[in-house]
């Protein structure tokens, strides 16, 4: 083996300084390096951190806002629904009062038109009463103005007075024989009884048409008189 000679070692020496002074200056840049990586790594964080903070402190402020504004609108709807829930009261009280006040209106009404019912029910009753004893009266009163058998017996006409204080029934002799002097006889006309006893022949059935004429003529529905042969109307009323 053939040895080295000292500029060998020398070099070789020279070599491994460089070598060495090469790996130290690598590791100190290296070791600069990883130390503002650090730097930066840790700004970046510090930053993070406090963008995080900030973003947190932005959130909780965001929320107690929302929350303020939750609990303004929370507020606001309660009155809101207590000024319905009076409103609504205060309505359903009125239509209550109204309500109330319509039925007593109802009820007086009500109340008033039956009173008025029984007092037209009354007046009618009482009409009927004066009425009747009106008629009475004046039928009494046509009773005494015209009593005496004998003045009928002689009367040889009728005059229609187109009134009366009776209503015969329209199926009765009677409502037959005044309905023929209603449609045969003029008002205030004299009428021969034979001719009216001609004209209603067919609704007296055989009975002597002097005895409805007598109680058409209490009843003031016609007049008696007698016309003597000379005073006779040339022609009577068919």
């Amino acid at each position: 083996m053939t040895e080295k000679t000292q500029a060998q070692i020398d070099a070789e020496a020279k070599k491994a300084e460089a070598a060495q002074a090469k790996a130290d200056a690598k590791a100190k840049k290296d070791a600069e390096a990883q130390a503002k990586k650090e730097a930066a790594d840790a700004k970046k964080a510090e930053a993070a951190a406090k963008r995080e903070a900030e973003n947190k402190a932005k959130a909780e402020k965001r929320e107690a806002e929302a929350q303020a504004k939750a609990a303004k609108r929370e507020e606001e709807n309660k009155a809101k629904a207590e000024q319905r829930a009076k409103e609504a009261a205060e309505k359903a009280e009125a239509r209550k009062a109204e309500g109330a006040e319509a039925k007593a209106k109802r009820e007086a009404e009500r109340a008033a038109a039956k009173q008025a019912r029984i007092d037209a029910v009354a007046a009618k009753k009482q009409k009927r009463k004066d009425d009747a004893a009106a008629r009475a009266e004046a039928v009494a009163a046509r009773r005494e103005a015209t009593k005496g058998e004998g003045r009928r017996t002689k009367a040889t006409h009728i005059v229609y007075t187109g009134a009366g204080l009776s209503s015969p029934q329209a199926v009765s002799v009677r409502g037959n024989v005044l309905a023929w002097i209603k449609a045969n006889c003029e008002v205030g006309a004299e009428v021969s009884i034979d001719t009216v006893a001609a004209g209603c022949k067919s609704v007296l059935y055989g009975g002597n048409v002097r005895s409805y004429l007598s109680k058409l003529e209490e009843m003031g529905h016609l007049d008696f008189v007698t016309v003597e042969p000379e005073q006779e109307p040339a022609t009577d009323a068919a």
